[in-house]
């Protein structure tokens, strides 16, 4: 998330260094915001059980290699392969 409220900064303002500490400043925003209201949750959670971890770990894991799989290691996202998604 930093990362793309980076680029949407970036984009914004079209000044070179923007971008980067646009990044900077969302990146100590969200570990402000995790910290304060992530922490205590993932930590009631992880003592509940092994498969709960599981689960959770899961989902943002599968959607990382989905998004790696269809952008950076194949076209699949670009070239209108029916079982990726589309925007618009």
């Amino acid at each position: 998330m930093p990362r793309w409220i980076g680029i949407f900064f970036g984009t914004i303002f079209r000044n070179s260094l923007t971008e980067p500490i646009s990044y900077i400043v969302a990146v100590f925003l969200t570990f402000y915001l995790f910290s304060k209201f992530v922490t205590n949750t993932l930590r009631h959670l992880m003592e509940k059980s092994t498969i709960s971890c599981i689960l959770l770990g899961a989902v943002p894991f599968i959607y990382y290699i989905f998004d790696y799989t269809t952008t950076v290691y194949t076209d699949w996202l670009y070239s209108g392969v029916r079982g990726v998604p589309r925007n618009g």
